[in-house]
């Protein structure tokens, strides 16, 4: 199978950063993962890092072929939050360390994805948005009741506030998952945090990534995010993967034609693990 891919994370105007990302390579998948620590918790980095490395163990444990993509999402991310939870208690006093996660898995060709906060996932098709996670979100669902209007969630005064995250005490996440969709060449699925979105226009992540070689034009458009909301720029993190591009549209081009049913190939699994950690 043939793919671009790409990954980028930027401190921003904060102090540091708390946002992890992942794309992890096994056979005929490719897991990508972001997570966004939360700012107004403790260690909110100690969350996002804990809930990347359970989706990078649960993939290199898992049993090819995977037959329910869906149902392996959303358990590696009801494990992250048994495993948040566990660390955040180790502490004297306990942490409340907790993120936001948006963890999207192709397989031959037919992606599926999760989520749990406001990290988003994007579908881009042809210069537009085919699809995106709607955010776990007070904001968010004021809009969807019709209480507020598009713009009015930019500067609502409890824009800050999310429903559903990894590693509260009080409630477990329930993530929302999508269908199966089967990708179309050259689509493009975008998974980011919020310092991303809420910096750009779709338009604007749209064009940027319509064509080129997909981690320059990530880079570039992390560049644009970071520029549009100086000085108070959250931090910036973005994986994304370009389906079947024209050949030699980049240097991260990859194409495997790996046997998952073959022993050899099963103890070669995880071959590639891209991981980007940043020491805060």
């Amino acid at each position: 199978m043939k793919y671009d891919i790409g990954t980028v994370s930027r401190q921003g105007n904060r102090k540091s950063n708390q946002d992890r990302l992942s794309i992890i390579e096994s056979g005929s998948v490719v897991l990508l993962i972001v997570a966004d620590g939360m700012g107004g918790h403790a260690c909110g980095d100690l969350a996002a890092e804990a809930t990347v490395d359970c989706a990078v163990r649960e993939l290199s444990n898992a049993i090819l072929p995977i037959h329910n993509p869906i149902d392996f999402i959303k358990k590696t991310i009801l494990y992250a939050h048994h495993d948040v939870v566990t660390l955040s208690n180790i502490h004297n006093p306990p942490l409340k360390s907790r993120t936001t996660c948006v963890l999207c898995m192709v397989i031959n060709g037919t992606a599926y994805w999760a989520h749990v906060g406001d990290s988003r996932l994007y579908l881009l098709r042809d210069g537009k948005v085919v699809c995106r996670t709607i955010d776990h979100s007070r904001v968010e669902a004021l809009y969807q009741q019709g209480e507020i209007t598009e713009s009015q969630k930019l500067t609502h005064p409890e824009r800050n506030l999310i429903t559903q995250c990894i590693g509260s005490r009080s409630y477990g996440p329930q993530p929302e998952s999508s269908a199966a969709v089967t990708l179309q060449v050259n689509d493009v699925l975008l998974l980011c945090s919020d310092g991303l979105w809420g910096a750009l226009s779709e338009k604007k992540i749209c064009d940027s990534l319509r064509e080129g070689n997909l981690l320059s034009r990530l880079e570039m458009l992390v560049d644009d995010a970071e520029r549009a909301s100086s000085p108070h720029a959250d931090n910036i993190s973005a994986a994304a993967i370009r389906w079947a591009p024209s050949p030699g549209i980049g240097a991260n081009s990859v194409e495997s034609d790996i046997d998952t049913n073959n022993n050899a190939d099963l103890e070669a699994m995880i071959k590639n693990i891209y991981t980007m950690t940043i020491k805060t």
